[in-house]
């Protein structure tokens, strides 16, 4: 999971059962002396921990002394926390953090060094301890003598190594006065993946190939995992697969050691030109530009293995590109027609064409939803997420010939497997209207399944059509950070766009800051949880 970095004036993270739960604390500073003064409600006795944010820090039961003195011999900035609990955590647990700044005393002496271990009990990384006092404002770059670096980890990191030698590792520590000091030291590094052989030979009949794996080094009963680079697996040792289009795949076999997370990775390639033309599908969505007035983002979800785009937006500029995503300027609101035409490696070529709205009055209609499998096999749940102004109307395409379905729960049933676009296209109140399709890839290799589709709407949505107002994402499509705008106490949740979560918190303000500079490229939603409802934001990562 990637991890969320939060810039608010402060920060305070509750989870508590009870409402008379809640830690807080106000203080004075004098020179290089704080007193801290208890500001927390409870009912009941808790357990008192407070980190001074220099290193230090201590626990009380039932209550702290009030005022509570720190020291601070050294000038800086200090993130100051107090939790407390009960002892059922479900009941009460609660944790307020606060900044204090003090300005006498000497700068923070600068200093750097570190420890290290390997770690044997999963996947013999070289593990990296920072035995320095942490402190508040430092910075710290790991350089790992391989090429590799890493500059978010700070007091503590692990690194794994792609083959066994000597290596010349450094931390360099930057402390918030500007002092720069860097300790090095040598390790020796030995990964378990070095302990593992691993080869394969490939053969080639018509469109069906054979694989025979070499590999050494496991005593685990089926130590192999075979991915032929057209979405299907295998776990035999030796493997026989069938494409059923031309190509070029990458076929990798993956051999696991005896430890938890050791394994060795190896991969080909292998051309197919004996099977059928590889389907094209062209799709693509768009979402309202928040950083541009009239603007759109439009992003590609055409079929796999495309190689060429080309856009054409009549009214709009640029008015073409052949950019797999692009942000287009309109010179008015209104209803535009946008034109995607693909290539894929097979030299087929595909369009597809959707009209779009641009302008305020819609910004809040969208279509939406995500798919995922279910328990039951060759079965699919839906989620519907569109908003809109109610009442809504809702038309779905299978994208198999069938009729189209209304109503924002149906269901539906494939007599086969294969390649579908699914679309969703609504109307509110307004007479806004908005289309979503998605691609999805896994029907393609089943064709004995018959594959069904349930949809169903998130559990707790009321009208959110008034709760979408006070909800923006910005900007979109963002770099490095992102800006949630929501009300206060609102649960956030960050997914991919295939449902995964990479992240959630509670809104402390109305606004937070958001570090999206270490998510990979693409679609993510912004899921708000409020007592009225829930409300769904896109962005994309570019």
């Amino acid at each position: 999971m990637k991890k969320l970095l939060l810039s608010v004036a402060f920060i305070s993270f509750v989870s508590f059962a009870n409402a008379q739960c809640q830690a807080g604390f106000t203080f004075t500073v004098s020179g290089d002396t704080v007193l801290i003064y208890d500001a927390s409600t409870h009912s009941g006795p808790v357990n008192y921990t407070i980190d001074f944010g220099d290193g230090y820090g201590g626990s009380w039961m039932n209550n702290i002394p009030s005022p509570l003195r720190n020291y601070y011999p050294y000038a800086g900035k200090y993130n100051v926390c107090m939790t407390i609990s009960d002892t059922n955590p479900s009941t009460c647990h609660s944790t307020f953090c606060d900044s204090i700044t003090i300005t006498s005393g000497a700068p923070f002496p600068c200093n750097a060094a570190f420890t290290y271990f390997v770690d044997t009990s999963s996947t013999f990384p070289i593990r990296f301890q920072n035995s320095m006092l942490p402190y508040y404002g430092s910075k710290w770059l790991w350089n790992f003598g391989d090429g590799s670096y890493d500059s978010t980890s700070g007091n503590s990191t692990e690194h794994q190594y792609a083959t066994a030698g000597i290596y010349y590792v450094c931390l360099t520590t930057t402390t918030n006065t500007g002092a720069v000091c860097t300790y090095c030291d040598t390790i020796s590094a030995i990964p378990c993946a070095s302990l593992l052989n691993v080869t394969f030979n490939k053969n080639l009949n018509g469109n069906t190939a054979s694989f025979t794996s070499y590999c050494s080094g496991s005593t685990l009963t089926n130590p192999y995992y075979w991915s032929f680079g057209d979405g299907t697996t295998s776990n035999s040792q030796n493997a026989t697969h069938t494409y059923l289009y031309n190509g070029t795949y990458s076929v990798c076999l993956t051999y696991r050691g005896d430890n938890m997370g050791c394994y060795k990775t190896v991969c080909d390639t292998i051309t197919i030109n004996n099977a059928a033309l590889l389907p094209c599908n062209a799709l693509f969505s768009y979402y309202p530009d928040t950083m541009a007035v009239n603007s759109l983002h439009f992003y590609d979800l055409s079929s796999t293995d495309i190689v060429g785009w080309s856009w054409s937006f009549p009214g709009g500029t640029p008015s073409t590109s052949n950019s797999q995503g692009v942000s287009v300027a309109y010179a008015a609101p209104g209803t535009y027609t946008a034109y995607l035409t693909v290539a894929n490696q097979s030299g087929v070529t595909c369009s597809y064409s959707n009209t779009v709205n641009v302008g305020s009055s819609c910004s809040n209609t969208s279509a939406y939803f995500s798919m995922s499998p279910a328990g039951t096999p060759h079965v699919w749940n839906v989620v519907n997420m569109a908003t809109g102004t109610p009442p809504i109307t809702y038309s779905w395409n299978w994208g198999d010939g069938s009729a189209y379905s209304s109503g924002p729960n149906p269901s539906h049933t494939y007599a086969q497997a294969g390649w579908y676009n699914i679309c969703l296209t609504i109307a509110d109140a307004n007479g806004c209207g908005s289309s979503y399709c998605t691609y999805d890839t896994l029907y393609k290799y089943s064709p004995e399944s018959i594959i069904s589709i349930y949809v169903t709407s998130p559990t707790g949505v009321n009208d959110v059509s008034a709760l979408a107002t006070e909800v923006s994402v910005y900007p979109n499509p963002a770099n490095n950070n992102i800006t949630i705008q929501a009300p206060q106490n609102a649960s956030i949740e960050i997914s991919n766009i295939e449902g995964q979560l990479t992240g959630n918190f509670v809104m402390n303000n109305s606004k937070a800051s958001l570090d999206v500079s270490a998510y990979p490229c693409g679609v993510y939603l912004v899921k708000v949880k409020t007592e009225n409802g829930i409300a769904v934001k896109r962005f994309v990562k570019e």
